[in-house]
């Protein structure tokens, strides 16, 4: 349910991870001393994970109507974070939708329909109850780490 993370891996504007080598001298230091720190720097929004009802906003406008400059504050979200999520302990269903239009995965745009899920579940025979976890599997993973590029054109 996850891949791994590096400096080679997706790069878009809102995730990146980036490490360096910070290399120093004392000016005016005994024996010319100098230091070799490392950094490394990234996002908390890397790897697999559930998004708070804050996380994403349109025209600055989030999850039922909250306006981000009233939510949003430096130290976090005061409201609609992930912290008021309760845990998820149930079954999880896998639905693969990856081969609806004939491909090993769906293209860029293309909106998963209730009806497209009905197919997918009924081809794996398996019914969706109440309180089950269901997992949409869309072919796009295979981009992710191998052409970068290409996977940031997925939604």
């Amino acid at each position: 349910m996850s891949d791994r993370i590096g400096a080679l891996i997706l790069q878009s504007i809102w995730a990146s991870w980036r490490d360096s080598i910070r290399r120093r001298r004392a000016a005016g230091a005994t024996n010319d001393a100098g230091s070799n720190v490392e950094r490394v720097e990234m996002t908390m929004h890397v790897g697999t994970h559930i998004d708070a009802l804050g996380h994403f906003s349109i025209g600055g406008e989030l999850y039922n109507g909250l306006n981000a400059g009233d939510v949003v504050t430096d130290w976090g979200l005061e409201r609609l974070g992930i912290e008021h999520m309760p845990p998820m302990i149930s079954r999880g269903v896998l639905l693969d939708v990856s081969g609806l239009d004939g491909g090993a995965f769906l293209e860029p745009g293309r909106v998963v329909a209730p009806d497209d899920l009905a197919r997918a579940a009924d081809a794996a025979e398996v019914a969706i109850g109440a309180g089950d976890i269901v997992l949409i599997r869309t072919g796009w993973g295979r981009f992710f780490a191998v052409n970068n590029d290409r996977y940031l054109q997925g939604e």
